[in-house]
């Protein structure tokens, strides 16, 4: 960052500016969530009903398969619906990658002169559409559907879609994509990456990977392996900070238990392969097409649920859940990886904790009282509603948060008042 620009943003924090003039702060958008009559991340069960209906309609959407075809062409169908133009790019002989790209309004740059000028960074935002099971590996007593892995994360991703249109002061040129054949080896992110155009490949800011977030017991944002390079690690783990801080300034978790957390387990661990044990900390244990963006350098953020909190590698695993044991824990790329199973177990436990919180309540009041009183709360939350809404608009509102690289639009009208008052204050000094 440039002199001027440095200094601005360093006054800006001594001046006491509002939040959402200052990167890695409050959202400076106009959704839902700066309104007190709103809620954030308040967009309805659209997103959770996709998933479902995509799952339930597509259950077998292995790499190349035929119910994969038709899943990408639910997927554009969807995306035309919302009036974009959508890509269709060839992801081998069989396979297909579809996505949509939104402009910005862009980032305002300083030069070595000290000049400012409009330049374009970008964001990708991406799921995988493709499951892992095929009809024939799944148990007769089984109904598998891939709606953990990975119909949730193409819902969150197609919400950030839906939604995007209404954040007209979005700083930066977005993709969103929806990933092909990523069960082999992630074909899909290799092609995308690949077919980028110079100036959005130049200019990439981050990358967020979105992959199954209904079944783990928590939901992480973490970094790219990238990151545990030491002379690197803020630069690409600011994201990450980014992504917590919408969670939090927009008290997500109070509002509906969506606690977005770093992996911190802080074990020692040879995390990148290279031989050297790492801090295991704010990055995954799970490979996902982020790792294409992540061998490039680029910033990444891959929001996943799982359980962290272990002594090892080996006890992480999706769930802790007694009702889901199984394969030891395990919920992607497993039989157990169903709509039809999960959404009474998973959205049941939660019930039944409210419910519990509440007979205690009133039960110190009245016996009678206890046995009728309802509440908001004592209604049946849908998780995968929450954990999809909830990551579209982390997502969204992290954009609104500019880049270390220049200034958002408001932030340089900003600027340029702060120039003005200044130089006022020096003439008649």
């Amino acid at each position: 960052m440039n002199t001027k620009l440095n200094k601005y943003l360093l006054r800006s924090v001594s001046l006491g500016l509002t939040a959402a003039m200052l990167p890695g702060f409050c959202s400076c958008s106009k959704k839902k969530g700066n309104s007190s009559s709103e809620k954030p991340a308040d967009y309805g069960s659209y997103g959770a009903e996709f998933a479902r209906n995509f799952a339930g309609q597509f259950p077998f959407r292995t790499a190349n398969s035929e119910q994969e075809k038709a899943a990408g062409q639910k997927i554009e169908e969807e995306l035309k619906s919302f009036g974009y133009d959508v890509t269709v790019q060839p992801v081998g002989d069989k396979s297909a990658n579809y996505f949509i790209k939104r402009e910005g309004k862009g980032i305002y740059t300083e030069n070595d002169d000290g000049s400012f000028e409009l330049s374009k960074r970008t964001i990708v935002v991406g799921a995988h559409y493709d499951s892992f099971m095929k009809k024939k590996d799944v148990p007769e007593d089984h109904s598998y559907d891939g709606i953990d892995d990975n119909a949730s994360g193409v819902a969150a991703a197609m919400t950030v879609a839906k939604e995007l249109a209404d954040y007209d002061d979005n700083p930066f040129d977005v993709y969103v994509v929806f990933f092909g054949a990523s069960g082999k080896d992630f074909a899909g992110a290799k092609t995308f990456a690949d077919s980028l155009p110079a100036e959005s490949k130049n200019s990439l800011e981050a990358m967020y990977c979105i992959d199954s977030i209904y079944a783990g017991d928590k939901m992480y944002a973490s970094s790219g392996f990238s990151s545990l390079n030491s002379s690197k690690k803020y630069e690409l783990r600011r994201k990450i900070y980014q992504a917590y801080d919408v969670a939090y300034e927009n008290t997500l978790n109070s509002l509906y238990g969506y606690n977005l957390l770093y992996n911190e387990s802080g074990i020692s661990y040879d995390a990148n392969g290279d031989g050297t044990e790492d801090n295991f900390r704010e990055i995954p244990l799970n490979i996902s097409d982020y790792k294409v963006f992540d061998d490039m350098g680029i910033p990444v953020v891959y929001l996943e649920s799982f359980e962290y909190n272990a002594d090892s590698t080996e006890e992480m695993i999706d769930t802790k859940n007694l009702n889901l044991q199984e394969f030891q824990g395990k919920i992607r790329k497993t039989a157990l990886d169903s709509q039809i199973l999960l959404d009474p177990l998973i959205n049941a436990e939660k019930i039944s904790s409210k419910k519990k919180k509440k007979v205690t309540e009133t039960t110190a009041v009245s016996d009678s009282e206890s046995s009728t009183e309802t509440t908001e709360e004592e209604k049946p939350k849908d998780v995968l509603e929450i954990r999809v809404n909830c990551t579209a608009f982390v997502i969204l509102e992290s954009m609104m948060l500019g880049s270390d690289a220049g200034m958002t639009e408001a932030q340089y009208k900003e600027y340029l008042a702060n120039q003005l008052v200044a130089e006022t204050s020096e003439s008649s000094n």
